[in-house]
């Protein structure tokens, strides 16, 4: 998961030289993130996993463990 690839919008995957996908340079959905649940990967890694409320699209932000619990009870 590295940020060098990713939409500067939504955070999708992108092509290296770009800093927006497609979907964004079209004028599609402004991205309106919510919580929705933290994710486990196969080797133990721990994801923040958002949920866009307007399209539905979603994405996994990478944390560390400290910061998982920091995010959620620090409000």
């Amino acid at each position: 998961m590295e940020n060098a690839n990713r939409c500067v919008c939504c955070n999708a995957m992108i092509p290296e030289g770009r800093q927006v996908c497609p979907i964004c340079e079209r004028g599609g959905c402004l991205h309106v993130w919510q919580f929705d649940q933290i994710v486990t990967g196969e080797s133990g890694e721990r994801y923040l996993s958002w949920k866009c409320v307007r399209c539905g699209r979603s994405r996994l932000e990478k944390r560390s463990t400290e910061a998982l619990y920091r995010s959620m009870y620090d409000g």
